[in-house]
């Protein structure tokens, strides 16, 4: 079963890599390269690779939401930046900061929605740094599809079990690429 599971994680994998890269990846270059940005620095910020403090800043002076979102998932954004993202109108800069393993648990938490499925919630529920505790109550709330649980490599073995069970092929899929599946 295992096998299989497996095996249909790799062709989801290969399938969603050939229609790569990602809508925010593409805009964010456009973007950036009509305002003559040297293109290591959109490379590292489409990676989610360092930025220095300055690089972040200067990232954070455009008003464009695609290099907003990918500026507030990267790891080395600044507290005083999380906390100016933080209050950010646009959902898609939201998003970008609930999947960044570097914001506070605190600033993570003041974007939930409970009891609500929403897509904020969603990603937030992949944040490797969310309270365990906090994504099984996510998950049994339904505050979160089961996909993105499943991606979170602190996910607890217990909501592990019931995505499997729960679960159609596609989440099994995605499961199984959990490094930390029993």
């Amino acid at each position: 079963m295992r096998t299989q599971v497996l095996a249909l994680a790799v062709s989801i994998t290969i399938l969603t890599a050939c229609n790569g890269p990602p809508l925010y990846e593409t805009r964010a270059r456009e973007f950036l390269r009509s305002q003559n940005v040297d293109s290591g620095l959109i490379d590292r910020l489409v990676e989610r690779k360092p930025l220095s403090p300055e690089e972040c800043d200067q990232m954070a002076a455009f008003d464009s939401l695609p290099v907003l979102h990918l500026l507030a998932s990267n790891p080395s954004l600044p507290e005083l930046l999380i906390q100016r993202l933080a209050k950010h109108p646009s959902f898609e800069v939201q998003t970008g900061l609930v999947t960044n393993p570097a914001v506070p648990p605190a600033v993570l938490l003041s974007f939930r929605t409970p009891g609500k499925y929403t897509t904020v919630n969603d990603a937030l529920s992949r944040n490797s740094s969310l309270p365990r505790d906090v994504l099984s109550e996510m998950y049994n709330r339904h505050e979160t599809g089961r996909t993105s649980p499943a991606l979170n490599p602190n996910c607890p073995p217990e909501i592990m079990g019931r995505i499997f069970t729960e679960g159609d092929r596609i989440d099994r899929a995605w499961l199984a690429t959990n490094p930390n599946l029993p």
